[in-house]
């Protein structure tokens, strides 16, 4: 347990750690029903990185969740290799790291992305399709 809060709180996973941190807190507020989830939906359209339709705190969210578990594992696998590795070298895969989990939280994010998913205007299904008018904005 040691070795994981040790991989966790380690660059860059540390950077990761804070951010699911914010998440676990907003789904928290969300549950409690003290903020929305759909909170910065208006403020940001994701179309311009693959993730059109998918709820803004959603994205965010798994991004961040995937990242992190990426970083921890990556940083538990750098520490294991400690032994043949100059701070140099280290330093280095610990950028790699950092972007490499970035790629694979968004890759996850956009695999994802049929899964919670709510149309944009222009992707509207059928008008004689049952519950239409509750989901439409107004």
């Amino acid at each position: 347990m040691g070795e994981l809060l040790a991989a966790a709180s380690a660059f860059p996973a540390a950077l990761f750690s804070a951010a699911f941190g914010a998440v676990v807190a907003f789904w928290g507020l969300v549950v409690c029903r003290v903020a929305d989830a759909e909170a910065f939906d208006r403020d940001v359209d994701l179309r311009a990185v693959g993730l059109d339709g998918v709820p803004v705190a959603s994205a965010v969210s798994r991004v961040v969740v995937v990242g992190w578990l990426a970083s921890t594992v990556g940083q538990l696998l750098i520490e294991r290799a400690e032994a043949g590795l100059g701070g140099l070298l280290r330093a280095a895969l610990e950028l790699v790291l950092l972007a490499a989990s970035l790629a694979i939280g968004w890759g996850a994010a956009r695999a994802l992305r049929g899964v919670c998913r709510h149309p944009w205007p222009g992707e509207r299904d059928a008008p004689d399709e049952p519950g239409l008018a509750e989901r439409r904005p107004g």
